[in-house]
């Protein structure tokens, strides 16, 4: 028995070099894996170290092959590869999240995700929100889309820092958002203590009252999903708010007196 224990202890480090990566790559693919794994570990903010970019990489490019990887135009045609390549479409970034997360722990990769997303979210509402409601809005809405689907939609880039570029929000994406957003910041409270401090004759608790009754929650989450997505509706409603949130200004707005 006591002969078993090495052999046991070759498997074990044998299961674990070869839960890195993906087969063996051909001279054709090895350079373009290479210059993948150097795009990922270059951003100040990737998620990957060095040897995590190259097992990633080396997965990637092992799981798709090189006629796949150029076609979908995740790398040009002399394979350099091209900026955010590995998220260019959803079976592409479904392929490669794969290969990350094969790579790199869930929750570890989760987890950095969320500290680029919370800085990204910070600098943006930085004077409007406070950074435990933007702490709360962030993890809500990473926990939700998970890093697949916030790299699928282009939120985070193949790097895992956040997308600046702009991403591709669907119905879903957006709704997640939305939903992250106000299910940990008073939007309506929030609007009415900004109208009202640009307007000391406007009473803030009234106007939020007011926001309250004619653009409820759902109403918001509606707003935000049209805008975010350009439906064809957004323009409407739009309008629509506009028009809501100026009669309940005036309607929370004091009345002087005439002398």
């Amino acid at each position: 028995m006591k002969k078993a224990v090495p052999a046991l202890a070759a498997l074990l480090l044998l299961l674990t070099a070869t839960a890195c990566g993906g087969g063996s790559l051909s001279s054709d693919e090895k350079p373009v894996a290479d210059k993948i794994s150097t795009a990922l570990a270059k951003p100040a903010d990737s998620i990957l170290t060095k040897s995590q970019a190259t097992c990633v990489a080396d997965a990637f490019v092992s799981k798709l092959g090189l006629t796949k990887l150029k076609s979908a135009k995740v790398v040009t045609a002399k394979g350099a590869y091209n900026t955010n390549g590995a998220n260019v479409d959803k079976a592409t970034s479904a392929a490669y999240t794969h290969a990350l997360l094969g790579c790199l722990d869930e929750a570890k990769a989760k987890k950095a995700v969320l500290a680029n997303v919370t800085k990204a979210f910070t600098a943006s509402s930085a004077g409007v929100l406070e950074p435990t409601s933007v702490m709360c809005f962030s993890k809500k809405f990473v926990d939700t889309l998970g890093v697949p689907g916030l790299m699928a939609s282009q939120i985070v880039t193949d790097a895992g820092e956040f997308n600046t570029q702009g991403s591709i929000l669907d119905a879903h994406t957006s709704g997640a958002y939305a939903d992250a957003f106000l299910g940990c910041v008073n939007y309506q409270q929030l609007q009415a203590e900004a109208v009202a401090k640009s307007n000391p004759k406007i009473d803030a608790v009234k106007l939020e009252a007011c926001l309250t009754t004619a653009m409820p929650t759902a109403y918001v989450r509606a707003l935000i999903v049209a805008n975010q997505t350009q439906s064809p509706d957004a323009a409407t409603l739009n309008n629509e708010s506009n028009a809501k949130a100026a009669a309940c200004a005036k309607q929370a707005t004091a009345v002087t007196k005439k002398k």
